[in-house]
């Protein structure tokens, strides 16, 4: 009896030893100091995360590699489709096309990102999580995006030196200068990627796109009207100001409008709101894009609001023209 009892305690003793052992704190991972044999350098981009719980650690430690990649996924967007180049169709809607090609790559690359591992402190009670990238594959994809970046910005060159009008190939130089800016983004997240450094080298020089878009700004010529003296002046001046020329005979024409509305007094000062609203037109009449901004002024009595409302206008479309005739010259 003695003897059934000692080994029922012993075995007791056993279970209770066993199960304490199999729930001890697992020991700090390899990965929580930066470097992991399971997942090398070579072959792995890595992220590290730490939250409270276990999913902010998870969601950080995926954020740690996706910061790599937070690109421009916009290509060229405004606010009006785009159009055929040519009635071959060899590069129609190549903007929308391109678009959705890098917004699937970039959406594959962080797809691609998993959670190798996780630990909990046993002192902090923190959560750690090890989030992990294979190289090759964001080396593939950041390489294919290149290419049709690369592709792209070959397309709108080549229409732009076979385009008559002079404003629609500032719009192709502008589209190739962007495509390119939006390619030396994922260059740089290339030589992350890759441990050469060196990534795919640029077939155009930025710079040397953009001395070619100022120099074709200075070919195209607009002219300019508006519903008061004051308006045409800070349109004039806001369209030599982004580098085109302003012409009377202009082939095409730059119309404003400002709306003006009192917002009376508040601590003292008298308040006006403008609303610009400006439209471009080609010689046909044909509205090629139109937009608007909204601007306020103030001042002790109306003379002074008006003069700083004017300002304001006048520093507002230097500031918003360039870009919005960017945008409409783009097909």
């Amino acid at each position: 009896m003695n003897s059934l009892i000692r080994i029922t305690i012993v075995g007791t003793l056993a279970l209770l030893i066993s199960a304490c052992a199999s729930h001890s704190p697992r020991t700090q991972p390899q990965w929580i100091d930066g470097s992991s044999e399971q997942y090398p350098r070579s072959n792995y981009l890595t992220g590290i995360g730490q939250g409270a719980d276990p999913e902010s650690a998870k969601d950080r430690a995926r954020a740690d590699i996706a910061k790599i990649f937070k690109l421009n996924i916009n290509v060229a967007s405004h606010d009006k489709s785009s159009a055929s180049f040519g009635a071959d169709g060899s590069a129609a809607d190549v903007s929308q096309t391109l678009s959705r090609q890098i917004q699937t790559s970039s959406a594959q690359i962080i797809s691609g990102i998993e959670i190798a591992d996780h630990w909990q402190d046993p002192t902090t009670r923190d959560y750690y999580a090890l989030a992990v990238l294979p190289r090759h594959k964001a080396r593939n994809s950041l390489s294919q995006d290149i290419r049709n970046l690369d592709d792209a910005t070959a397309t709108y060159l080549q229409h732009q030196q076979n385009e008559n009008d002079d404003l629609k190939r500032v719009g192709l130089q502008w589209l190739a200068l962007t495509t390119q800016q939006q390619r030396a983004e994922r260059q740089a997240a290339l030589q992350i990627v890759d441990l050469s450094g060196h990534g795919i080298e640029p077939k155009w020089s930025e710079a040397e796109l953009k001395t070619e878009l100022a120099q074709l700004q200075q070919q195209s010529s607009i002219a300019v009207s508006a519903d008061s003296p004051a308006l045409v002046t800070s349109l004039a001046g806001a369209l030599t100001a982004a580098g085109f020329v302003h012409a009377d005979d202009g082939a095409y024409e730059l119309k404003g409008q400002a709306s003006i509305v009192d917002l009376g007094k508040h601590d003292g000062m008298l308040w006006q709101r403008a609303t610009i609203h400006i439209e471009l037109s080609d010689a046909q009449g044909n509205i090629v894009g139109k937009d608007q901004w909204t601007t306020k002024g103030y001042g002790r009595d109306r003379s002074d609001t008006e003069r700083d409302l004017q300002e304001n206008i006048d520093k507002t479309l230097k500031r918003q023209l360039r870009p919005a005739l960017l945008r409409f010259a783009a097909p």
